[in-house]
């Protein structure tokens, strides 16, 4: 909303609105204008000065103690326009409330001169807000900004040496003596003799001044500051009077004053910028809060200089301390006249008309896509932002062992402008969105924004047991979750999952136990390669079809034996919750030895070793998009089976809470069902493409006369009252369907009974694995989410993205613009999809990436120490250290070495101790 220029609004016990260059304000029914007409809520505006006349002549009422004062500015360039909006606005109010996002428990409290807190026994009154001034700002947008200046800073634990009570405001610490604070009531008294510390000379330390809270204390004499900070003044120079107190060749950076005469504070962290004294006491606010001055109470000596540059950066970084403000959190809602509205409806009619007319094209389907689309972008910028912004260094880790990070939303859909919504690549993954105008995106999101504004205060009160109550708000936010934004989801998501964490196995004590699990990797692969070919004739039988014995040599039955011998609880934890030890293999589990492992059981679960996944049809017949996707066996029905699937949802549920993204390729037929979801006749079509085709030419007269089907000839085709399976059994749909022949007259019921058969395939199958995902993230919250977010949430992103990695890379001993470097990734974005993922399964023991928004782990790429006496780096391999998610790049003399020693790693170093 763009309000007009000139007038303001003030609000404070009553309201008021003028028009004109001055501000009004309304209090107990009276209003007050300056140098413009003015109405209050009880009668006319004077001019400031006057008596008040408002009320009846009344004297004003007396404010309440409590009452804030604020004044609002509207600007914008058209005058007229702005007069006539100043006079329609009947209100413009909002609650004003103290608002401290880093709140300090001992703010409120009083310690004596020892540093013990004192109790209030007597309620303290709220300290008076200080009153707002109205901002003039430039341009054609209306702003609200509330002129409340910085609150004084307390930091926290440190205590002023002199008054022994906690420091707030300014803390000025020596540079050159241990733990020496004074605040800034003492530093006056102290800078002049009366130190506290026999060991501080006010005449020859220096004092840094801190304006934000900062942990940065000189510990002892041996501290770096003290060697990185040189003494300015000698003792034989401190003790003659200074001559003058101008600093020469010194400029305020303020108020341009030239030379600084008194006090002169310099910026540690600005190449060059100088602050008087003057300045420094009412002005300082004006400078980056976070940057520490040098306080230097006299001229410098001819032969001692500050250091040069930016000194103090690299001792106190300003990244460390808290550079928040301290202000006040409030809401402006303005009231027109129904006037004003019915014009401003006339002259945006057309405009009004294009928009009504757009928002009946759009379905459920496209606002799904278009909500999947917003939530994407975000959180693409919320990577972008842990990766590169302002706390990039507090969301950034090492890698390790595993566990759950979770980085504050600060790019929600609800912040979010339709501008932003712009023609990029993502737009071309949504067939629902990719043919329509920019124009009808941005209108569209505007309405989900509104309705997910609405919706954000309503998701934690709603009871998410009511499944079969049709009248509940639970069962239809069921049937519209692809409408709400995914982070707003995940706020509750996230809290749900750290109040439902387990303590995993304790002693008699209560202390946690460490769990470990044995595999055996070297007797897998014995098994394999022993049995040669007769191990491979053994996986089928005599019809063709996979055979359902399970191998108990594999890892992925090796680790299902032991996790069942456990308590669930076990695996409900947001750490890492058991350790992996390869038998009579040397590799120490720091977090590599468990992403390794979890690796190879996915890649097992995906291939001919085990009968419960098997490829969907459309990978065995060539066709479709979904190739790579693999699907429950249904045939694998037995007690012993579905355990297994159980506890494949636990390692779902396990890679959930530790944002360990899993290689498990499955179609959205088989997420549907974990979060209560109906499939349809879409889901199976994108894993069996021929049948559906099949089964709907039977109930297509059209399409059987293009096919020259009659009812004469229809008995020639090959269709019994029996169906295959996605895993190549033929399942009866009536007593003895194999001998009977479908008729002409039942094509179309023999079509449903094939549809709905493989529609519910794998009902049973999916039916365990949900029961083992619920038994370690909330079951109730499944159906909060889509298939397309549990995925997410299970196997991360598919598709490796090199500038987010490039943005997560730290180099250790070389640098990005060294050619081997520039080599390396040039490789990289050379490889295919498999080969990115297979260097990243070399690399961190993880064959994918989490989403953007929870990948917080930095891969180092480090110098290669080549032995000596070796010819050249150009003869060795890269060497990777899973656990830390770190490589030693050697320095190859040209790409295609880098490309073809890189290809040669990934491809055969796949264990972890050959890596």
């Amino acid at each position: 909303l763009a309000l007009g220029g000139g007038p303001s609004v003030a609000s404070g016990a009553g309201a008021g609105a003028g028009a004109g260059a001055g501000a009004g304000a309304g209090a107990g029914g009276a209003g007050a204008g300056a140098g413009g007409a003015g109405a209050g809520a009880g009668g006319a505006a004077q001019p400031a000065g006057d008596d008040d006349a408002g009320d009846g002549g009344k004297k004003k009422k007396k404010k309440d103690e409590g009452t804030i004062e604020v004044e609002y500015k509207l600007v914008a360039n058209d005058d007229a326009a702005a007069n006539k909006l100043g006079a329609e606005i009947k209100t413009v109010s909002g609650p004003v409330v103290k608002f401290n996002p880093n709140a300090n428990p001992n703010m409120h409290r009083r310690y004596d001169q020892f540093g013990r807190a004192i109790m209030n026994r007597k309620k303290q009154k709220a300290p008076k807000p200080p009153k707002v001034k109205a901002i003039k700002v430039a341009g054609g947008t209306c702003f609200y900004e509330l002129a409340v200046g910085v609150r004084a800073a307390n930091h926290q634990n440190m205590f002023c040496c002199s008054c022994r009570r906690p420091v707030s405001g300014l803390r000025y610490v020596c540079a050159h003596c241990p733990n020496f604070n004074v605040c800034e009531n003492c530093e006056v008294a102290v800078s002049a003799g009366s130190s506290p510390a026999p060991a501080h000379d006010p005449n020859t330390h220096s004092l840094l001044v801190f304006r934000r809270p900062c942990w940065f204390q000189v510990s002892s004499f041996s501290h770096p500051i003290i060697s990185a900070f040189p003494r300015m003044y000698r003792p034989k120079e401190v003790a003659k009077p200074a001559k003058s107190h101008e600093h020469p060749n010194t400029t305020c950076g303020l108020c341009k004053v030239s030379p600084i005469n008194g006090p002169r504070f310099h910026c540690g962290h600005c190449d060059s910028f100088d602050m008087c004294g003057e300045c420094f006491a009412n002005r300082h606010s004006e400078h980056a809060l976070n940057h520490v001055f040098v306080k230097i109470h006299r001229p410098l000596p001819r032969a001692s200089r500050l250091p040069a540059g930016a000194f103090l950066e690299r001792a106190i970084p300003a990244s460390q301390m808290d550079a928040s403000f301290w202000g006040f959190k409030f809401t402006v809602t303005p009231k027109f006249s129904l006037t004003y509205q019915a014009e401003v409806l006339r002259a945006k009619q057309d405009d009004l008309t294009y928009a009504v007319n757009t928002q009946g094209s759009w379905g459920l389907k496209a606002d799904h896509q278009l909500c999947a689309l917003v939530s994407l972008l975000c959180d693409k910028k919320q990577g972008d932002a842990n990766a590169t912004g302002a706390n990039a260094a507090a969301n950034m880790h090492r890698a390790g062992r595993s566990q759950r990070r979770v980085s504050a939303i600060t790019n929600s859909p609800l912040r979010m402008s339709p501008k932003e919504i712009v023609a990029t690549a993502e737009i071309a993954r949504f067939p629902e969105l990719e043919h329509r105008k920019l124009e009808d995106l941005r209108l569209r999101f505007a309405v989900l924004r509104l309705l997910n504004a609405r919706v954000a205060s309503l998701l934690p009160l709603i009871n998410w047991n009511n499944k079969g109550d049709d009248q509940s708000v639970a069962y239809t936010f069921r049937r519209l979750r692809g409408v709400v934004f995914s982070q707003l989801k995940m706020g509750i998501w996230n809290r749900a999952i750290e109040c439902s964490t387990g303590n995993g196995l304790t002693d008699m004590y209560g202390n946690r136990r460490n769990t470990s699990v044995s595999l055996d990797r070297q007797r897998a692969l014995a098994k394999q390669l022993g049995a040669g070919a007769e191990a491979q004739d053994a996986v089928e039988d005599d019809s063709g079809v996979a055979s359902l014995e399970v191998d108990k040599d594999t890892l992925f039955v090796q680790l299902a034996k032991q996790l069942m011998e456990m308590p669930v609880s076990v695996l409900r934890q947001n750490q890492q919750p058991f350790n992996v030890q390869f038998v009579n293999e040397a590799g120490i589990d720091a977090g590599g030895v468990f992403r390794d492992a979890v690796s190879e059981i996915m890649a097992e679960l995906q291939s001919k070793k085990l009968p419960l996944l098997v490829p969907c049809p459309n990978a065995v017949n060539k066709v479709g998009h979904t190739l790579d996707k693999w699907v429950p066996n249904s045939a694998c029905a037995t007690q012993e089976h579905l355990k297994l699937f159980e506890i494949v949802g636990r390692i779902m549920g396990m890679a959930t809470r530790l944002q360990e993204p899993l290689q498990l390729d499955l179609p959205a037929i088989c997420w549907k069902p974990l979060v209560d979801m109906a499939v349809d006749i879409t889901d199976l079509e994108a894993v069996d493409q021929v049948l559906v085709r099949s089964m709907r030419m039977l109930k297509d007269p059209e399409e059987l006369a293009k096919n020259d089907v009659t009812p004469d000839n229809f008995s020639d085709l090959p269709y019994t009252w029996e169906a295959p399976t996605s895993s190549g059994r033929v399942v009866p749909l009536r007593p003895n369907g194999s001998q009977q022949k479908v008729t002409w007259d039942d094509k179309e019921e023999y079509a449903d009974a094939v549809l709905a058969l493989r529609l519910h395939e794998f009902s049973e199958q999916m039916q365990a694995v949900r029961d083992g995902l619920a038994a370690v993230v909330p079951k109730r919250l499944l159906s909060l989410l889509t298939p397309t977010e549990l995925e997410s949430l299970v196997c991360g992103s598919p598709e490796l993205d090199l500038e987010l990695l490039k943005k997560h890379t730290r180099y250790q001993n070389c640098k990005v613009t060294d050619p081997h470097i520039r080599y390396f990734w040039k490789v990289l974005k050379k490889f295919s999809q498999t080969e990115r993922s297979m260097f990243l399964r070399f690399a961190w023991g993880r064959s994918r990436l989490p989403i953007a928004s929870n990948f917080s782990d930095t891969m180092t790429i480090s110098a290669f120490s080549a032995p000596s006496g070796s010819a050249g780096d150009d003869d060795y391999l890269p060497k990777s250290h899973t656990c830390f998610f770190s490589i030693e790049l050697p320095k190859y003399s040209s790409e295609e070495t880098c490309r073809s020693k890189l290809l040669t790693a990934i491809t055969m170093c796949t264990s972890v101790e050959m890596a």
